[in-house]
């Protein structure tokens, strides 16, 4: 199940990422932050697993702030304007992996 949900979740990553700051940033940039973010959503996958899912998922999803501001500065040029979704990106990231994994929780 994990395997699925990291799959899963990479994809939800990328259509947040797209919905969210393909306004402000390139399709290059973009491209450039997903796997960023990718490790920084396993890595905090793995120190959360004992938690309650809607939880987890915001938890997760506000490990992905740092990076993200991190990535919008270097990007002065559209960056600084992408600053303004991140909370909206997180909330819509936390609460979709949530649906994902509640989802193949019951699948298995």
């Amino acid at each position: 199940m994990q395997y699925e949900f990291e799959l899963e979740a990479d994809q939800i990553l990328a259509d947040q990422l797209a919905q969210s700051f393909g306004p402000h940033l390139s399709a290059p940039a973009l491209a450039l932050l997903q796997p960023i973010l990718s490790r920084q959503i396993r890595r905090s996958l793995e120190t959360t697993s004992t938690m309650d899912a809607a939880l987890r998922m915001r938890t997760v999803a506000s490990t992905t702030t740092t990076p993200l501001v991190d990535f919008c500065a270097q990007h002065a040029d559209a960056g600084t304007h992408a600053l303004v979704e991140i909370v909206a990106f997180r909330a819509a990231l936390a609460e979709r992996m949530t649906a994902s994994l509640l989802r193949l929780r019951q699948q298995y």
